[in-house]
């Protein structure tokens, strides 16, 4: 298994365009992760031909990540209905990923990968940011929600400034939506999402 990649932080602000463009979808669908027996796989591959709901989450241990996947669970049967599947990859190991599956009991129909050099979150252009993690004070209130709701920083089963974001993919590889963090805790809204995931079957 290749070492945790630590490419090097930045502070600049991050793309919040809704449509991340056609280029950069079919380069991210080309990114190799890690199934969770450890099988290189492409994006493309875990999408299977079907609209995907992308999540490219925190660290394992963040509280950011178990709030995040907690929500994406609790609305799979919405996804799973409306045609999506979710895909889950984090800027961890193998046996991170696991870690984290076997410790939340996790639904199977999220499909957890790992990423350890962060490959992913480079095509999507993701920032990472050691302010954006611990000094900026909307993460600062987004800990303090995510707190309240009953989560926990469980360790740094990852790579800890790695920020975040969520897509969903209408096959073979293009984007609906996109939602590219822009300081820790930043989530998208789940019902932007379930309505993005709904025009996949619409018109293109």
């Amino acid at each position: 298994m290749p070492p945790l990649a630590h490419p090097a932080a930045s502070a600049d602000p991050p793309d919040r365009a809704a449509d991340g463009g056609l280029d950069e979808a079919i380069a991210l669908a080309a990114v190799r992760v890690f199934a969770l027996d450890g099988r290189p796989v492409r994006l493309r591959e875990a999408f299977g031909g079907r609209p995907t709901v992308l999540a490219l989450v925190r660290q394992f241990g963040c509280l950011f990540c178990h709030e995040l996947v907690a929500e994406l669970e609790a609305r799979v049967d919405a996804f799973t209905a409306a045609g999506a599947h979710v895909v889950v990859v984090g800027p961890g190991t193998v046996e991170q990923a696991n870690r984290f599956v076997r410790g939340r009991g996790l639904d199977p129909r999220l499909a957890v990968h790992a990423d350890p050099q962060l490959e992913a979150f480079r095509a999507a252009r993701l920032q990472r940011s050691y302010a954006r993690t611990f000094l900026d004070g909307r993460a600062h209130d987004a800990y303090a929600r995510a707190r309240a709701a009953g989560h926990a920083i469980r360790g740094a089963h990852g790579d800890v400034p790695q920020l975040s974001g969520l897509f969903v993919v209408r096959p073979p590889a293009e984007f609906v939506f996109s939602h590219r963090a822009a300081f820790a805790g930043d989530h998208p809204d789940l019902d932007q999402v379930l309505a993005a995931v709904r025009l996949t079957r619409g018109a293109r």
